[in-house]
């Protein structure tokens, strides 16, 4: 699973999420519209609000 959020302060509350939830999570700073060095990495995409 990875997260992808332009805010770093949204990916840390995802982070501290995760671990209270017990779940793996590779949670990065990033700009979802262009997904620059993600390339061929996802089978599945869901947006949230977009």
């Amino acid at each position: 699973m990875t997260g992808i959020d332009g805010s770093p302060s949204a990916i840390e509350r995802a982070r501290r999420n995760a671990e209270r939830a017990g779940v793996t999570v590779d949670f990065q700073v990033a700009d979802a519209t262009r997904l620059d060095g993600f390339e061929g990495r996802f089978d599945t995409v869901v947006d949230s609000a977009f």
